[in-house]
């Protein structure tokens, strides 16, 4: 993982050496070296080495992009480095939080693991039009537009009811009920 570096800290039109910039931004002089050899431009070519605090800033950005926010139905694949919709539009529910669980699918260009981190309030924002199974693959889970409910034990192991018909129901959450013949009024 790379670090990323605080670029507030530089003066846009400051002229900064080797040794402040290395004090500044908390690295050592080998980094900047190293830096250098990356593409860091300094002022001239003339011992000491100045560079413009608006250079460093771009440079370091572009060494280090920020990251991008996923869009609804997407997973970030570790080893691609990007976002990647799962293969088959299918996606597991793995509780870790009584308040959030991970989203894990397969990435359809490496056939590695995809992940993302949700909250349970946000599945049907962040799931799109996903499905989540269970851990054994014929058995869905729900829906996008229901939300599964996770009962925790003591030892914080969590259990998935499913809601919309067709698994075990959740103790916690209000039933259906079934409605008799007649007229309202």
């Amino acid at each position: 993982m790379t670090k990323r570096y605080n670029t507030r800290l530089l003066h846009s039109y400051r002229l900064y050496t080797i040794p402040q910039l290395a004090k500044l931004l908390r690295v050592g002089k080998n980094t900047i070296s190293r830096w250098i050899s990356l593409g860091l431009v300094p002022v001239d070519r003339k011992r000491p080495y100045l560079f413009k605090g608006w250079v460093i800033a771009e440079f370091l950005l572009a060494l280090n992009p920020p990251r991008c926010p996923l869009r609804p139905g997407e997973l970030f694949c570790t080893p691609c480095r990007k976002p990647r919709r799962p293969s088959g539009g299918v996606v597991t529910l793995e509780p870790k939080t009584p308040t959030s669980a991970n989203f894990k699918g397969t990435c359809p260009d490496c056939k590695r693991r995809l992940f993302r981190r949700v909250r349970y309030a946000e599945i049907p924002q962040k799931l799109g039009d996903l499905i989540i199974r269970y851990e054994d693959e014929n058995a869905p889970v729900s829906s996008s537009a229901n939300r599964p409910c996770v009962e925790y034990s003591e030892e914080g192991v969590g259990t998935i009811f499913d809601d919309d018909g067709g698994g075990d129901p959740c103790p916690s959450c209000p039933q259906p009920q079934s409605v008799g013949e007649g007229t309202i009024g």
